[in-house]
This record gives C-alpha cells, sequence and structure tokens, in this order.
C-alpha cells in the first residue's frame, strides 16, 4: 500500500472512520474517536487515512 498524496481534512478522516466502524472493534473506534477529536497535524491526519485505507483493503481479503 502506497502513502496517498493528498491531504485530507480532519473531517475526511472522521467521515472515512464512519464509513468503516462497523468493521471495528468498538473500542478501537471509541479510541479513534478521542483521538480525532483534538486538533492534529496534517502529516497525522495523511497517516491517519492511510490506516483506514488499510482496513478497507483487509476488510476485501
Amino acid at each position: 500500500m502506497s502513502n496517498c498524496a493528498i491531504d485530507h481534512t480532519q473531517q475526511d478522516v472522521i467521515e472515512k472512520l464512519a464509513e468503516q466502524q462497523s468493521f471495528m472493534p468498538e473500542e478501537l473506534v471509541r479510541n479513534c474517536e478521542l483521538f480525532l477529536s483534538k486538533p492534529l497535524s496534517q502529516e497525522t491526519l495523511n497517516e491517519s487515512r492511510d490506516i483506514e485505507r488499510g482496513i478497507s483493503f483487509v476488510e476485501k481479503i
């Protein structure tokens, strides 16, 4: 999986989490929501989005 060159907003990452939460353990969703409730750097947001893309990839396997 390659890194995405697009800068994602915090709202983009929150929306992706909402799309993927049915495939994730509840505790992980809560921890992600807590993590995303704070201001984050662009680098952190992009890495978070890449992790969520990985979850999407794994669910397709």
